[in-house]
């Protein structure tokens, strides 16, 4: 790699986590639907979130796909899956205060979960 490459995509990697949190954060818009499913997730290392997209890719991209850490609103939404990592029998405690903390929200319309480990 030429020292000049080299130095143009340190310099970009630099700004790229100087971003702002919410302009970095994964939502995953592939075709728009009536029918208003999202699916949740909370992921440590991205298999939570790969797992996430295959879940709407698996319902032929219908389903918004949203970091909970990101705290989406799901008033628009009819129908949730909800899942994350499991590390030692529990999820994360993102997942777990994000659920706790949108029960009402949430409490008619969990369709599904889903864990990777």
């Amino acid at each position: 790699m030429h020292k000049r490459t080299f130095i143009k995509s340190g310099i970009l990697g630099i700004f790229a986590f100087l971003l702002p949190k919410k302009a970095r954060s994964l939502e995953y818009y592939p075709m728009p639907s009536d029918k208003k499913w999202a699916v949740l997730y909370c992921t440590g290392c991205g298999s939570a979130r790969d797992a996430a997209i295959w879940i709407s890719e698996g319902m032929d991209g219908i389903a918004n796909v949203f970091d909970v850490r990101e705290n989406p609103d799901l008033s628009q939404y009819d129908h949730i899956v909800i899942g994350g990592a499991i590390r030692g029998g529990k999820t994360s405690q993102e997942l777990q205060d994000y659920v706790a903390g949108n029960k009402e929200t949430l409490k008619r319309k969990i369709r599904g979960y889903f864990a990777v480990c």
